[in-house]
């Protein structure tokens, strides 16, 4: 099939990717290696098909493929790796088939094998040719000395105007700032050290009480140094945020990166990646069927991409531009950024393509400068006290909507003014997963912390006239969804220990475990439909009387829920996560129903209306249908779905914007992956009818421009 050509990705490719996605070839001898089911599979509502492909070896590590697009040289590299639970047995190491390589290991599961590690090397490349990693265990270390902080490095920000001054990395080499003493003075705020590559964060404070710089160096065995500049205005509680206009010029190594005029919105970060001497130009291709496997990523479909979609994703970002994001991200409709991960990170895991990777670390960036409503909260807020992003129980009291305004007074958080638009903004009701794919494919600690003040955005921009802890649980089902997915994310991929974070890791878990005691006290078990008891625009999505809700945004909780409890439930106490678990199960009724078949149930062929009557009377709330039935004929009395439509299996699916994948049919798709997956009763026959449909060649086809809802069972 080649790219772009929609029309040859038909419903024996999806079915194929629907069985053989969990045993997809780890071994992977050609780049792009077809993904390996049983020589002869069966799909349940769909065909047999043969299909020949690479074999993967059980237990055996992925390898990550390099290209360099620098002159053919020994290079030095480091990226993030995902791991399956168990694969790497507590007490082992990571090493690889490079002739220098350590692995790092940030995160393990409950059993003490690797969760995730971040990876270094030094390979010899032939320019624009991939480079195979082989990734391995063995029982010792990597041998040799650390390598050591710099003594020198040339590496500094100089600005002119609302900002004055040039600040060097060189005045925080060898201060040992591990423990935070303030925001007044330079230092190196952590390391870790390593005897292919050390990494070392620094922090350095300017004539602004608000403008800050960070540097994240990694320094190579080699002599290679990799510099991270970061630009932050962004204190929680420092009175006077406002925006920054300056002229500024980054310069590393002995020459200047970057010069030009920025309006540093207030809470906002920018930052740029440079090399002191040759930029190996190194990019990655993680094995996607390993990745998948791991559940840290959801299981997205196998198939090839539209060039045309990955042709339009932004390569860089600018500093305060908004790379693929659009500008109002919280109006209603499609947004690239909506879903489980963005489109751009999804099309990285399904093609591997470069420009996905690109995209992905670009809008990461882009991220950074955003606005998060309704009160246009920033999104980066640093923690003066600590160094950190917020620990959210710490500020369970200073919710932005809480009744403060920019001069709020001493001890609150400072939401501050800008006086220019922002490059884009959104609400916690369109939230996504920032930072989470970049840090686990990279291991940079700017996307790791952009991960952590996404979860500090989504935490303040709403609240209620109290405390602001546990769940809030007035706001709407979509944000509900959304901002459960961001903690979990962020609790995944904080280091376990060692890294000075531990308080912000037990923040999340306190956090969490509060949010699942309150979901399943107060929203689980009420009906027998799946919905949320509590719910939100319960008038907005029928016509009077009804009691309605929006179909699509119960089926973003499923899969929300779904996959966050696949990356981190493993974390909380075990009632909390018995809690989550019973959760996921109750709201997979959902898809469940609405995949349902005729006399006793709801009709799989209108599973995409946009919105149900779902109670007789609005004006009981928790009023619901007992049945799914129920629920179809009042469909077919107030007209959203003809009277006397056939329910027969193979009929074609209707309605919903079908087939475009973003239409409220995308939005299910992945709900009823997930209702599978967890064995929700009846998940596995409204699976079959779904995809037995005889038009869901149709939509499936549409994939290709949008990865990010095609999720299948596993």
């Amino acid at each position: 099939m080649k790219n772009g050509d929609s029309s040859k990705f038909g419903r024996r490719d999806f079915l194929v990717s629907v069985a053989g996605v969990a045993t997809a070839a780890a071994t992977g001898k050609a780049l792009g290696a077809t993904p390996c089911p049983p020589a002869t599979l069966s799909v349940e509502g769909g065909t047999t098909a043969n299909t020949t492909c690479e074999q993967a070896q059980p237990g055996r590590l992925p390898d990550l493929t390099l290209t360099s697009g620098a002159a053919s040289g020994t290079y030095a590299w480091t990226f993030g790796q995902a791991f399956k639970k168990g694969d790497v047995p507590n007490g082992s190491f990571i090493t690889t088939n490079a002739a220098n390589s350590q692995a790092w290991i940030r995160n393990r599961w409950s059993d003490g094998s690797a969760k995730f590690a971040v990876i270094s090397g030094m390979s010899s490349f032939s320019q624009g040719n991939a480079q195979r990693v082989t990734l391995s265990t063995t029982g010792s270390a990597p041998g040799g000395s650390n390598v050591a902080e710099p003594t020198s490095l040339d590496a500094s920000v100089t600005f002119s105007g609302a900002v004055s001054g040039t600040y060097s990395v060189q005045s925080a080499l060898g201060v040992n700032k591990g423990t935070w003493n303030g925001r007044g003075s330079a230092g190196r705020v952590r390391q870790f050290l390593g005897p292919v590559m050390s990494e070392f964060h620094y922090y350095v404070p300017t004539s602004d009480a608000h403008i800050t710089v960070w540097f994240y160096v990694r320094r190579y065995a080699n002599g290679a140094t990799h510099v991270e500049t970061a630009v932050e205005n962004g204190w929680a509680r420092v009175a006077g945020p406002v925006e920054k206009s300056y002229q500024v010029s980054v310069n590393v190594g002995g020459s200047q990166r970057f010069s030009g005029s920025v309006a540093h919105r207030h809470h906002a970060r920018w930052s740029r990646q440079d090399w002191i001497g040759t930029d190996p130009q190194v990019t990655p291709r993680h094995d996607a069927a390993y990745l998948k496997s791991t559940k840290l990523v959801p299981n997205y479909a196998v198939f090839t991409l539209s060039s045309s979609m990955l042709n339009e994703l932004v390569q860089s970002a600018a500093p305060m531009t908004r790379g693929d994001f659009d500008e109002a991200g919280r109006s209603g409709g499609y947004h690239g950024h909506l879903g489980l991960l963005p489109v751009w990170d999804a099309a990285y895991v399904v093609s591997g393509d470069v420009r996905a990777y690109r995209a992905m670390i670009a809008n990461e960036q882009a991220s950074n400068c955003c606005r998060v409503g309704p009160g246009q909260a920033g999104f980066n807020t640093r923690d003066e006290n600590t160094g950190l992003p917020m620990n959210l129980v710490d500020f369970y009291a200073d919710s932005y909507s809480n009744g403060y305004s920019p001069d709020y007074g001493s001890g609150k958080v400072y939401r501050g003014s800008d006086s220019s638009s922002p490059p884009w903004a959104t609400d916690p009701a369109h939230g996504w997963a920032a930072g989470y794919l970049a840090y686990l494919t990279t291991g940079r600690w700017f996307s790791l912390e952009t991960a952590q003040f996404a979860v500090g955005a989504d935490f303040m921009a709403w609240g209620t006239s109290g405390s602001n802890d546990g769940q809030r649980w007035l706001s709407e089902e979509r944000f509900a969804a959304w901002s459960m997915r961001m903690k979990a994310c962020a609790l995944a991929i904080t280091p376990d220990s060692g890294a000075g974070t531990d308080t912000l890791r037990a923040g999340y878990i306190r956090h969490l475990e509060e949010c699942w005691q309150r979901w399943r006290t107060s929203e689980v078990g009420f009906n027998n439909l799946g919905i949320r008891r509590n719910l939100y625009n319960f008038t907005a999505y029928a016509a009077a009387p009804y009691l309605s809700c929006g179909a699509f945004q119960q089926n973003f909780v499923v899969q929300a829920f779904g996959f966050a409890y696949d990356v981190a439930s493993e974390l909380v106490n075990a009632t909390a996560r018995q809690q989550w678990l019973e959760s996921v199960r109750f709201h997979g009724l959902f898809p469940t129903g609405l995949l349902g078949t005729r006399p006793n149930g709801y009709c799989y062929r209108y599973a995409g209306l946009y919105g149900l009557a779902v109670g007789p009377d609005r004006s009981n709330e928790t009023n619901f249908y007992s049945s799914w039935a129920e629920v179809y004929d009042v469909s077919v009395q107030t007209g959203a779905i003809p009277a006397g439509d056939s329910c027969a299996s193979g009929s074609t699916l209707q309605g919903g914007y079908f087939p475009n994948a973003s239409s409220y049919w995308g939005n299910l798709y992945p709900a009823a992956a997930y209702a599978k997956d967890f064995g929700v009763a009846g998940a596995d026959a409204a699976w079959a009818r779904m995809v037995g449909a005889s038009n869901h060649s149709q939509f499936v086809a549409t994939f290709v421009d949008y990865p990010q809802f095609a999720i299948v069972p596993r």
